[in-house]
């Protein structure tokens, strides 16, 4: 793929692995599974989800939330939170390595929705796992839009129209590889380029392939 200068990563399901269905299963340990069902779907029927994934309710606010929509106030924040960050898995150390051998040539930039309790779960891992500290990780991107920090989440058109004008970026010089065709279809809108990833393939096939390079 010539042209391409700037390479935009989603976290989740690209650069860390995710199973949703862990937080489920935690979850229904708590509610009972027709209690998780009702109080997930309260949490983004009403909002909350998508306030805490913009930054516009704290932490504390959001189990507050969850304990709101689920009925059980006897509930503590550390048994939500513990629930909560199950999903989270592993960041394979390969996917590091590529990040920073890919700044050599490229712009590289993330675009996540995530909130402040994964970030920051996240960010433990790597220092634990790497020794590298969240300032550190932060360096290996030249740009990282974080929506609990900027305000905006995909897919709506906002962050796209954010991260373009912030960083300063021409839509035709980048590609943007996300696992929900939802986000890349509307970054395409923009004139993005795109890759809908599938998590069961191996990134670094994928962009070998994409930018006919050796990584």
């Amino acid at each position: 793929m010539e042209g391409i200068k700037h390479l935009v990563f989603d976290f989740g399901n690209v650069l860390i692995n995710l199973d949703f269905d862990l937080t489920r299963i935690e979850f229904a340990k708590l509610l009972t599974i027709e209690g998780a069902y009702h109080t997930r779907k309260k949490l983004f029927d009403e909002g909350f989800a998508n306030q805490y994934e913009t930054g516009r309710i704290s932490e504390s606010e959001f189990f507050e939330a969850f304990r709101v929509c689920s009925g059980r106030y006897e509930l503590n924040d550390e048994d939500i939170k513990k629930a909560w960050l199950a999903l989270l898995l592993d960041i394979p150390f390969e996917r590091i390595e590529m990040i920073r051998k890919l700044r050599k040539n490229y712009g590289i930039h993330m675009l996540s929705n995530i909130n402040h309790s994964h970030a920051t779960a996240i960010h433990e891992y790597l220092q634990t796992e790497f020794n590298i500290p969240e300032q550190e990780w932060r360096g290996h991107f030249d740009n990282m839009y974080y929506s609990h920090e900027i305000g905006f989440r995909k897919p709506d058109a906002d962050i796209f129209e954010f991260m373009l004008e912030d960083a300063q970026l021409k839509p035709e010089e980048c590609l943007f590889i996300d696992d929900l065709e939802e986000n890349t279809k509307m970054a395409s809108t923009f004139g993005i380029n795109i890759h809908t990833h599938n998590p069961k393939d191996n990134i670094i096939d994928v962009l070998e392939n994409r930018l006919n390079i050796k990584i």
